[in-house]
């Protein structure tokens, strides 16, 4: 090493006396580019072995091939130094080949694991360029390459753009390794190598032609390939931050950084939502941004950027509800993580969408931000702690956090009947439906057992404890069980029952007291089902209402057949399986059938199941109009049936079915007998 820089420097000393050893030098690190030696070595105050000016030839050369320098800039690849390929004072391949693309190559490039190899490097494209394809496999780009897809220096690989100008995608000129992914335009490498990208093949963009043409034979600002992976309002946008990439890590001057991430996200999760793949075969982004105006992400979501939202279902007319969320996308999500085909919607560590709800539990456990009153409604603990019904599930069953399906209320996934109902269908869950078209939200807390926390119940069917009702505002309720003391209506001179608190103009159990009193303390829902709307018409058994209230029926009152028990006995003290009741009022043959039958209303209107329906006319009426006949309020009902043997409707009545031809009476005209009367 001594003696090589004592030459050296007895070289330099020639240099500068101008001998013209610098002529030596082929372009362009020249003095036609005002490049001497002294530009990279030193005489005396030299830092690398070679008296170069820089302790490692990268940085050497990166001191003008840099972005910020006076030369093209260039990255090293796999930290491979400069001169593993260049030759920085001669232009070998020109002088091997008499090309004049040389471009300082190397003719022999010692490889990291496959020994000398030489490189044969005339031009950009076709034969001898980067990549070739013929079978010497002497290409710049292919001589080291062993365990890459295309172009190993083996030919074990399926061929990938042969003869092309390889550094039209993989530039020299990238910050994380030079030549690495594609990257023929700033948002290239986002396409196409960077984990939070789409992972895109070239032919996914480029079809068959090559770049920079895409597979509609049309260039970038032309092409509408773009128009699938992009919604309809986000390709414009899109196209014009092609050459600023890193919005995603969060660039300067980034269409994130300078759009926001509504134009940025919204350019795909729209109403128009992009899809993975450029013919819209793929997987469809999910629509946050809903339509924008009247719902979505940034109108009824956690992206609302001020004013409160629009009120619950609970509170007093003209309430507001909460204020606004104000919320980017990055609060929950992580921009730099795997986006398409993630499984855990790109959520960052701690906002897991789990089965413990950890990532709502961010913003809306006791002491963090989004707990405003009423807590019990608002805050996760309050949902938690409740013994049962919905503390199990993920908040995201019944809520949309994007506020995108649709302009609900509390984000919620649907409106009122329709957002309990996916569940409460009488399969998945209880079947209910509506009292007066009021929502769900209006007597139910879905979130929290307000009654058990507050009133000490162990049974409170989340029942609120305060309910704004239709007529006369704010009322207090008290729900701790099903009959007695605190039931829906227990009789007390409180009128807090939830089955009162409302009723203004009903016949019993008035908010004011006025109401006569009515099977007071009693389990009123025996009756008036959750799932007949707590209507005024009974709905404990299908047929219930026909005994009640309907004109066709006996219209029996309440004590009529459950005397002074309470439902579901009847006044024998037996329920309706084993009970004696039904026995005056049907047959002693129609009995069982009326009970088989209860559930299966609508024997008059001819609803299908129904006992006329299934089992005939001569069952369902001659259970009680028969030779035993039922008795209603004292009245025996008519025997139509007879004996049903001898004689009655069915044997010598109009009940009676034709008889074939051959069985036809003498003297009796067949047609006649055939188009007797039937019922």
């Amino acid at each position: 090493m001594k003696r090589f820089s004592i030459v050296l420097l007895s070289v330099l000393a020639a240099v500068t006396l101008g001998t013209g050893v610098e002529a030596a030098i082929d372009l362009p690190h020249d003095v036609a580019n005002n490049v001497d030696c002294l530009s990279c070595h030193a005489v005396h105050n030299y830092l690398g072995d070679a008296l170069t000016k820089e302790a490692n030839v990268t940085d050497l050369c990166q001191s003008c091939h840099y972005y910020s320098g006076n030369a093209t800039p260039a990255d090293t690849h796999q930290s491979v130094d400069c001169t593993v390929c260049h030759e920085p004072h001669l232009q070998e391949q020109n002088n091997a080949h008499g090309t004049n693309y040389g471009m300082l190559i190397r003719t022999q490039v010692e490889t990291p694991n496959s020994g000398t190899q030489t490189v044969k490097f005339t031009g950009p494209t076709g034969l001898n360029s980067f990549a070739d394809g013929d079978a010497t496999y002497d290409g710049i780009c292919e001589v080291c390459h062993t365990t890459t897809i295309y172009h190993t220096n083996d030919g074990g690989d399926p061929a990938h753009y042969d003869g092309e100008k390889c550094t039209g995608c993989h530039t020299h000129v990238d910050s994380n390794n030079g030549f690495g992914s594609p990257t023929g335009g700033g948002a290239h490498q986002t396409h196409v190598g960077e984990n939070y990208g789409p992972g895109q093949a070239c032919a996914d963009c480029h079809g068959a032609f090559t770049p920079p043409q895409l597979a509609d034979g049309q260039t970038l600002a032309t092409t509408t390939l773009c128009n699938n992976c992009h919604s309809a309002d986000g390709v414009a946008t899109a196209k014009a931050y092609w050459n600023t990439m890193g919005s995603s890590t969060g660039e300067p001057g980034s269409w994130l950084a300078v759009e926001g991430e509504r134009s940025f996200c919204g350019s795909c999760h729209d109403d128009t939502p992009g899809n993975t793949k450029d013919d819209g075969s793929g997987v469809f982004a999910l629509n946050v941004l809903g339509n924008d105006t009247t719902y979505g992400q940034y109108v009824r979501g956690h992206g609302k950027s001020s004013g409160n939202y629009a009120m619950l279902p609970f509170q007093a007319s003209g309430a507001t509800g909460n204020p606004a969320a104000n919320k980017s996308c990055n609060n929950c999500h992580d921009y730099i993580s795997q986006h398409f085909g993630a499984t855990d919607y790109r959520l960052k560590a701690g906002f897991e969408d789990d089965a413990n709800n950890t990532n709502c539990k961010q913003c809306h456990n006791p002491g963090t931000v989004a707990i405003a009153a009423p807590e019990d409604y608002t805050t996760y603990q309050h949902y938690a702690n409740q013994p049962f019904v919905h503390g199990g599930y993920k908040c995201r069953e019944c809520h949309d956090n994007h506020g995108a399906t649709g302009s609900f209320a509390g984000m919620t996934k649907a409106a009122s009947p329709a957002r309990c109902t996916v569940c409460h269908d009488g399969a998945t869950a209880t079947s209910a439906s509506t009292h007066q078209s009021l929502d769900c939200g209006s007597c139910h807390n879905p979130h929290t057992q307000e009654q058990n926390e507050y009133n000490g119940s162990i049974y409170g069917k989340l029942i609120r404890r305060t309910i704004e009702t239709l007529s006369s505002g704010a009322k207090a309720v008290v729900f701790t069980g099903v009959s007695g003391t605190n039931s829906f209506a227990d009789g007390d001179a409180t009128y807090d029952g939830v089955c009162e608190v409302c009723h203004t103009t009903t016949n019993y159990h008035r908010n004011d007291g006025s109401g006569a009193a009515h099977n007071t303390g009693v389990n009123c829902t025996d009756c008036h089902t959750h799932d007949n709307g707590f209507t005024e018409t009974p709905g404990s058994g299908g047929s219930h209402s026909t005994h009640l209230y309907a004109s066709y029926g006996p219209q029996l009152s309440c004590s009529g057949c459950h005397g002074a028990q309470t439902p579901p006995l009847l006044s024998d003290g037996l329920p309706k399986a084993t009970t004696g009741v039904c026995d005056n009022c049907h047959s002693a043959d129609g009995v069982a059938d009326a009970k088989n039958y209860w559930s299966n209303p609508g024997s008059s209107e001819g609803t299908a199941g129904s006992w006329l329906v299934a089992l005939g006319s001569k069952s369902y009426c001659g259970s009680c109009h028969d030779s035993s006949p039922g008795v209603v309020s004292a009245q025996n009902a008519q025997n139509v049936l007879g004996n049903d043997s001898g004689y009655g409707f069915y044997q010598t009545g109009h009940g009676r079915r034709c008889l074939r031809p051959a069985d036809t009476p003498l003297g009796v005209s067949p047609n006649l007998w055939r188009f007797c009367a039937r019922l």
